[in-house]
């Protein structure tokens, strides 16, 4: 086993006081230079995949790749298993399958980006972009545009489908 440490730009906290339940917040330097994670943590987590994986592996009488979502409590530190499903992405693709992504310039198009974030996907997508900032203005959002918001959850998934790429923003 191996660690590698990873980019963490940004953190979901309490959002205290607020009117949300959550907000992301920019990592210090200092806190992105550090594991998130001990290795207890991950032999954890490691053996709750394990269980997770056998059960509906067995369940399901054949090998069954699990996708799980797991968070860390800020405050306690505890460990949970936020959700699990069987993995349906990566399991279908096959090794031997190369992709290469260009993105032309189109005359109206703009030379560098005029927002940044996390991509969610990991394709190229282009369309003007839709700024979204709750999910009651999702009617204004038209087939084919760049959907930009702070961040989704399962009831994004019809204007998901709709949009050319998607891009949380930093």
């Amino acid at each position: 086993m191996r660690k590698q440490l990873g980019s963490k730009a940004i953190k979901m906290v309490y959002d205290l006081g607020g009117g949300k339940l959550t907000k992301n917040l920019s990592v210090p330097i200092q806190e992105q230079n550090i594991f998130a994670l001990s290795d207890d943590d991950l032999l954890t987590l490691a053996r709750w995949a394990c269980i997770i994986e056998a059960h509906y592996s067995a369940v399901r009488g054949m090998p069954t790749p699990m996708d799980m979502e797991w968070g860390k409590d800020g405050i306690t530190g505890e460990l949970f298993i936020l959700q699990a499903r069987p993995e349906t992405v990566q399991s279908q693709k096959t090794s031997s399958t190369l992709r290469n992504y260009r993105l032309t310039m189109t005359p109206t198009a703009r030379p560098h980006p005029a927002v940044t974030g996390r991509a969610v996907g990991a394709m190229i997508g282009q369309g003007r972009a839709r700024i979204i900032c709750d999910a009651s203005a999702m009617a204004e959002f038209q087939a084919g545009e760049v959907l930009v918001t702070e961040r989704t959850d399962p009831d994004w998934e019809p204007i998901m489908k709709r949009a050319s790429a998607t891009d949380h923003l930093l």
